[in-house]
């Protein structure tokens, strides 16, 4: 896998380019990486990060691991706060309804 760009992909919407080996699963800790490193901004455009097929449970880990700055944005009337409140309402997690 490859690394350089791991940081620009929820910026960018792309994944980085790589040597044809990566997976979904490389790919996902990827994007999981970057956004544990600064969830402040994984949350400011959650949008980003839902993408991918996996997206759904990196936002969800993600709000898990910044929890107060997930409510902060969810209570904001702003795109990534709609985005935020309809991954908390639509998660299967008992303790995002706490959240809500």
């Amino acid at each position: 896998m490859v690394l350089l760009g791991v940081a620009a992909w929820p910026l960018t919407g792309q994944p980085p380019a790589g040597d044809g080996a990566d997976t979904a699963g490389s790919q996902e800790e990827a994007l999981l990486a970057a956004g544990l490193r600064n969830p402040a901004l994984a949350l400011s455009d959650p949008g980003r990060y839902l993408k991918p097929s996996f997206g759904k449970r990196v936002l969800e880990a993600v709000i898990r691991e910044a929890p107060d700055d997930a409510v902060a944005v969810a209570a904001g009337d702003t795109p990534s706060g709609a985005t935020i409140r309809e991954a908390l309402s639509a998660s299967q997690s008992p303790e995002f309804r706490f959240f809500l």
